[in-house]
Parts: C-alpha cells; structure tokens; sequence
C-alpha cells in the first residue's frame, strides 16, 4: 500500500481521470490495479479487491453480543460498519467507540441503522468490547411519592419537583410514565402550578398515573385534572415491567 499527499491538484495528477474531494472518502481511479482512498489528510493507494472495510450484520442479536462483536472487530480494522435493529445497540455501540477515540457516523436504512466507525489516531479497541454494556430494554418509568423532591425544606422541595416536571416537557428522550403517588397526587389536581406542564408531557404520548386511594385519602378525586386514576396493582405492574425505574 502507497500513500502521497492527498491534495486535489496531486491526487489529478496522479490519477488523470479520479475525483479528489476535500473529506475522507473513496476516489476511484480508471487503472485497474490501484484505488484511492482519502484518510486523515493521506491518499492511500490500495489494490483493487482489498477489504477496506469489514461489515459486521448485527441484527437480531440481543445485547451484549452487537457490541462484543464491535469492539472484537475494531482490534484488526481501521474501519467498519456495523448493522443492528434497534436503538439501544446504537446508544450502546456508538458511546463505546466514541469514548475509546472512534470516529462513528449513524446512518438509518429503513428499520436497520448502519454504524460507520472509523479509527483516529490514538484510538484503541483492546478490551474495549469487556467495557461494553447493555442499555435497559423496555419503558422508562419515572416515580413521584410526593408534591416535593429531596428531604428537608418542604419550599425548596416544591421549586425543585416545579423544575423537574418542567425539565422532563423539554429532554428528550422523554419518559414513557409518570407515576404520581402519596402527596404527589396533588400535582395533577386542579391549582397545581404543574397542570400545563403535565398536560404537555400527556399530549405528547407519556402516560400518567395517579394513585386513586391516595386521591380518596386527600379528598381530591373529583379536583382530578390530568391523567388516570389507577390502582396499586397497575403502578406495581407496570415499575416491574419497566427497562428502568426514576425514583424522584
């Protein structure tokens, strides 16, 4: 494998009939033993045929096995493409890579998303895929026991629950639910400095949960505003079939 300067007015003069571009990529020549490929700065000259690229098809393993099979890859290859179906392997695969000093550009293909991952100088895989974890599967369920967060001063408690529900309408990704149990109830009830903040989150797809005995306890049921009465097995049901549980 050659390599020249990798400048516009060279890589012609090189290669007559070839494309130079100003970033990274392949520029084919007309000869039939040799392309060009552009790195880092670098035309590097390469017999046609080589396999400049491996390409790992991930879809339908289950975690932790897409990101085994990366960091495995990326011990002998500058450069790859990765194939999964779902996106907690691509939050999982790409903030492996990017932390070990991996370049990775994220490509959605229909309900495939195709991983391109790059080598930078100073990159390291070895080890990398023992590092890698899986993301939790399912919904993410946030838990409010009361209309303040945090112990301590009960004003101070209600400023930090009116900034975190206020939060939650601006992050994304959002929560799936929001369970209102205990005194936090009287988040969803009519006076509630919340209401319009709860109402976004419900608009756009979060369910919320309210406990309906603790209504009943505070004599607030029919001051019910937003959300739906629900009931101890439903809330336990659903925090057990929940990927990952916020307690506020």
């Amino acid at each position: 494998m050659g390599n020249t300067p990798c400048q516009p007015a060279i890589v012609r003069s090189a290669f007559p009939d070839s494309l130079a571009y100003d970033r990274d990529q392949v520029i084919h020549s007309t000869f039939t033993t040799a392309i060009l490929i552009r790195k880092n700065g670098i035309c590097l000259s390469i017999p046609q045929g080589a396999n400049m690229t491996e390409t790992i098809d991930a879809r339908g393993l289950a975690c932790p096995e897409p990101a085994i099979r990366t960091g495995k890859a990326l011990r002998d290859h500058d450069e790859i493409v990765v194939i999964v179906d779902n996106s907690a392997s691509v939050q999982n695969i790409r903030g492996a890579v990017i932390k070990r000093g991996f370049d990775v550009h994220v490509d959605q293909q229909g309900d495939d998303f195709h991983l391109t991952i790059i080598r930078k100088e100073g990159a390291n895989a070895e080890g990398m895929e023992r590092e890698m974890y899986c993301l939790p599967q399912g919904e993410t369920v946030v838990f409010l026991p009361a209309d303040t967060i945090g112990r301590g001063n009960d004003e101070l408690g209600g400023i930090l629950a009116k900034g975190i529900i206020y939060s939650l309408t601006q992050v994304d990704p959002k929560p799936d639910t929001l369970i209102l149990m205990n005194s936090g109830v009287k988040l969803a009830v009519a006076g509630s400095d919340l209401l319009d903040d709860l109402v976004s989150l419900t608009a756009g797809g979060m369910r919320l949960l309210v406990c309906g005995t603790c209504l009943d306890y505070f004599g607030i049921k029919d001051d019910l505003k937003v959300g739906e009465v629900s009931n101890a097995y439903t809330i336990m049901e659903t925090m057990l079939e929940a990927g990952k549980v916020i307690r506020l």
